[in-house]
């Protein structure tokens, strides 16, 4: 399993600090839209020429042309991981998977359902009593037809994903430790409940660079997730 730490934040300079205190242990780091849309391509060249692992997290979602182009552009950039949201179809999946080319360095993750988000609010959605795993597989089924072979998905469905599509590379928000606060997500697990299924990437956030000391904080997790 390989812990990315999230830097959660739309200032860079603040991104910089965290990475700072952390590197040279931590070597990988998500970057979402807040702090892609502050400090851009350079942000990510930066962390690249440090020889940091990146996660581009910004979730495509439109047309399949638009997403292709979307993919084209962040792909240049290098990222080792760089997400689409399944929900966009599987035309946009191929579309997507597509407009890497062969020799990309960039591996797609597929989101399936967003951590923050349960049970109530696909009802809300559908009128219908629907479990937050089915969905989950369904958009992994969709993901794996399209060629994508990486989903994101909380680590509530790691075992039934683990078991309906073993060769599927799993990222896993939404980690906690016992008691610890929740913040804005609803799906969450423990890195003790996760160890047996063995994610690929495991992503912390808050956790971490909120914590009084980082490090210690990306210590606790690593050695929770061995």
């Amino acid at each position: 399993m390989e812990l990315i730490v999230a830097l959660n934040t739309a200032d860079p300079i603040q991104a910089h600090l965290w990475v700072k205190r952390l590197f040279p242990e931590a070597r990988f780091f998500k970057v979402g839209l807040p702090l892609y849309l502050r400090g851009g391509a350079a942000f990510l060249r930066e962390l690249k020429r440090q020889g940091l692992k990146v996660f581009l997290d910004l979730k495509f979602l439109d047309i399949p042309s638009v997403v292709a182009q979307a993919v084209e552009a962040a792909a240049a950039l290098e990222p080792e991981l760089l997400t689409v949201h399944a929900l966009g179809g599987r035309a946009m999946l191929e579309a997507a998977q597509a407009a890497l080319s062969p020799e990309s360095p960039t591996e797609l993750a597929a989101v399936t359902l967003l951590t923050s988000l349960d049970r109530s609010f696909l009802q809300t959605l559908t009128d219908t009593e629907i479990e937050p795993r089915k969905v989950v597989l369904n958009l992994a089924r969709l993901a794996h037809e399209a060629g994508i072979r990486t989903v994101v998905a909380s680590g509530q469905e790691v075992p039934l994903l683990r078991e309906r599509f073993p060769e599927l590379r799993l990222v896993v928000p939404g980690v906690r430790m016992e008691g610890e606060d929740r913040g804005d997500q609803q799906r969450v697990v423990t890195p003790e409940a996760l160890r047996p299924y063995r994610p690929d990437y495991v992503v912390v956030g808050r956790p971490i660079t909120g914590a009084p000391d980082p490090l210690a904080a990306y210590r606790a997790f690593r050695e929770a997730l061995r």
